[in-house]
């Protein structure tokens, strides 16, 4: 359970950030992501393998009541809110569907302190003071902002090494 666990925090790091645009530019309207976004989308796909053996899942986000506010000048970004994820996973011949609140990925949601961010072309960097974050901006219009992610991480959890791969979409709506 301490592996899901993981993967469920790394999931939800992904979820601090990113944004993009519709046209065949590289680069994102900064201008356009000030405000706040309802998010509307989580999709993730991954694959872990470790000494206890190899896994996959998916997320399919629902339930979703989380905002993110982007501020300019100073450009903060603000979180409130929740989400639950449908996670199925797929390891030793077996499967299990669960569903689990953000609340258990990673705490609360409510991401107000010290968290900023910048576009610089299609890549949105998100910064809360200790980690930082860089998306990917695939869509970015007045009403319609997605975010892609991915990441591999070595995790070493009592002796048990453990790397997993992970690529998220967040969808956004006004």
């Amino acid at each position: 359970m301490k592996i899901f666990k993981t993967l469920f925090v790394c999931a939800f790091l992904v979820t601090l950030v990113s944004c993009s645009n519709d046209d065949d530019s590289s680069d994102a309207d900064a201008s356009l992501i000030s405000g706040s976004w309802d998010m509307s989308g989580l999709d993730y796909t991954g694959n872990s393998t470790s000494d206890a053996g190899d896994s996959s899942f998916t997320g399919v986000g629902q339930d979703f009541t989380a905002v993110f506010t982007f501020d300019e000048n100073p450009n903060d970004l603000n979180i409130d809110g929740s989400y639950a994820v449908e996670l199925t996973t797929m390891a030793g011949g077996q499967t299990v569907t669960q569903i689990v609140g953000s609340e258990v990925i990673g705490g609360s949601l409510d991401m107000n302190n010290n968290t900023t961010w910048s576009i610089n072309g299609d890549q949105l960097t998100v910064t809360d003071g200790e980690e930082t974050q860089v998306l990917t901006v695939t869509t970015l219009n007045n009403n319609n902002l997605v975010l892609s992610y991915s990441d591999t991480v070595e995790i070493n959890q009592n002796g048990f090494m453990q790397t997993s791969t992970v690529s998220v979409v967040y969808s956004f709506t006004r």
